[in-house]
């Protein structure tokens, strides 16, 4: 095949993935037609892969963003070539049967490993954590972090509630949860009702909206959440007093605040913390972690100990020696997951349970995180795992 066909097929071969791609997720958002839509689009977007992996990682890691048709018929170039070259190779009898069998190996291998990453079980990770101004009194105090649950069409609710069975065995005192409770369809929020009231802290649970959960309805969302006994933190805060129970207000205490999704809704920090003592430690919950570069949020200099965010998933696919494809943030890869320090106060993002608009995980695994809440004797804050 000479140059000029290679052209002509990669540049129709470009237009159709590009333009079936588009079609299937219009179709995914039709419930009867989203696991057809879903299948046949995870082989379109395997087939587009070297073209995507090229453009998301370079945007990512050297903040450039090449021109995804440009990639794509650069792609297509190269499997018809190669493609060319493996058909003579398999044709050739000596060497037909042995290269058979590799590819077909190969692939399965692939299929594999592929398969083996869709529903992993979530990782406990352990933290200490630290606190100025902690009473005594709350001095190992055990705090649960789980987000991104994601109900839909891929994460079931069984799932969510062997997840909820897993954070109730590591006996939590009070449960955060930053958002994106359910995907796709607002159909799931009586799900989510049913999952969080079978949650069992000590104390309380509370959660914040995230993207998802405004864009299927924040109302709905917030009669779910409220539903199962969580308590809603919408820009706003209360007390974990040194009895151990939550008031609206206390001149001690752990402060325990939230705030709206930066993505989809309206934070404000300031409200959040309004009526707050700057003598109380404060844990913030926001969806999205890029809410501590924020301008509007810097710019009220507030007291923050530590951010609590999710929605990023840890990067949900990280390749060998590629690194995350995407991460959710306008900040590349510094949210990316676990600790960071913002421009004003440390950040920590959670990879979260579920997944979202591929129904995989690589390297990337879920988590559920517990923080061991502890007096600060010095001025940095220590972290063990």
């Amino acid at each position: 095949m000479t140059l000029p066909y290679k052209a002509a097929w990669a540049l129709l071969a470009t237009v159709v993935s590009i333009g079936l791609n588009t079609a299937l997720v219009l179709a995914q958002t039709l419930q009867v037609l989203y696991w057809p839509a879903l299948v046949l689009r995870m082989v379109v977007l395997l087939s587009m892969s070297p073209a995507l992996i090229l453009v998301h990682w370079t945007d990512l890691h050297w903040g450039f963003h090449p021109p995804l048709p440009l990639c794509l018929m650069l792609f297509w170039m190269v499997y018809l070539t190669l493609g060319s070259r493996i058909k003579t190779e398999l044709n050739s009898p000596p060497r037909a049967n042995r290269r058979a069998l590799l590819v077909g190996a190969g692939a399965l291998t692939a299929v594999g490993c592929g398969a083996s990453s869709l529903y992993p079980a979530p990782e406990t990770i352990h933290h200490d954590l630290p606190l100025a101004d902690l009473p005594e009194t709350l001095a190992g105090l055990r705090v649960a972090l789980l987000s991104d649950l994601h109900r839909g069409p891929v994460i079931s609710r069984e799932y969510l509630e062997s997840v909820v069975s897993q954070v109730n065995a590591l006996k939590p005192d009070l449960i955060l949860m930053p958002g994106d409770f359910v995907s796709r369809s607002d159909r799931y929020f009586p799900d989510v009702t049913e999952v969080l009231s079978k949650l069992r802290p000590t104390i309380a649970s509370l959660a914040t909206l995230g993207n998802h959960d405004n864009w299927e309805g924040a109302e709905r969302a917030q009669q779910a959440i409220t539903r199962a006994g969580v308590l809603l933190l919408h820009n706003r805060s209360v007390v974990l007093n040194s009895d151990r129970q939550i008031v609206s207000r206390a001149n001690r205490g752990l402060c325990l605040a939230g705030v709206d999704d930066l993505g989809s809704g309206n934070p404000d920090l300031a409200e959040a913390l309004r009526g707050v003592g700057s003598n109380l430690p404060r844990l913030l919950m926001s969806h999205n972690p890029d809410l501590a570069e924020e301008k509007s949020a810097l710019a009220i200099n507030a007291r923050v100990d530590l951010q609590l965010s999710g929605h990023t998933h840890g990067g949900q696919i990280v390749l060998p020696g590629i690194g995350p494809l995407v991460s959710g943030s306008r900040h590349g890869l510094k949210y990316i997951a676990g600790w960071v320090e913002g421009p004003q106060w440390p950040v920590f993002v959670t990879r979260g349970v579920g997944t979202s608009i591929v129904p995989v995980r690589v390297g990337a695994n879920p988590e559920i995180v517990l923080f061991k809440l502890a007096l600060q004797n010095q001025k940095s804050m220590t972290r063990s795992s």
